[in-house]
């Protein structure tokens, strides 16, 4: 559904760009269009792969540990709340707002690396015994990690009006 949704915007937005009487300004605006729309489409590819993953763990009847599951779940609740607030971004272009999305995602960073190197303590001490869940723990945390970094896009591409490969540097020195 997702990809359908993005197939038929694009193509939209393709024929619109090809419209003689645009503006620079509004040839801007279905680039940095477009760059939404794909960012949160790769949001929706990601979260299919997490639900690939916690798959194969149930397939297997195998459960990550009590902390390993309240682990993915904070990163969840913080990849929601970006979620949302990139969205905001998206229709009112707040430059407050996308300083607490940039926030939010360096929160996010530290959770994936603090959560690897307890899960990396786990499996020490030998409390993850499932074999699936212990190969894939790493995998779920990263893409959670990625996802936000399609939200920090979409809030970059709405702030900056370009496209989402300008860096957090770029965006300030233009800004201030």
């Amino acid at each position: 559904m997702i990809n359908n949704f993005d197939q038929k915007i694009t193509d939209y937005l393709i024929r619109l760009s090809l419209k003689p009487n645009l503006t620079l300004q509004d040839t801007a605006d279905v680039r940095f269009h477009l760059d939404v729309i794909k960012n949160f489409e790769r949001v929706g590819d990601l979260a299919i792969n997490i639900t690939e993953f916690f798959s194969m763990i149930y397939e297997k009847k195998e459960e990550l540990s009590d902390d390993a599951r309240n682990e993915v779940k904070r990163m969840f609740e913080k990849l929601v709340d970006m979620f949302d607030l990139s969205a905001e971004i998206f229709a009112t272009r707040d430059t407050g707002t996308y300083s607490l999305l940039q926030k939010m995602e360096n929160e996010l960073d530290d959770m994936e690396d603090e959560f690897r190197h307890n899960h990396f303590d786990r499996m020490k001490a030998e409390i993850c015994k499932a074999p699936i869940a212990e190969s894939v723990y790493c995998n779920i945390l990263g893409t959670l990690e990625r996802m936000g970094d399609h939200c920090c896009n979409v809030g970059k591409a709405a702030i900056t009006g370009k496209t989402s490969d300008i860096s957090d540097d770029e965006i300030i020195a233009e800004l201030f």
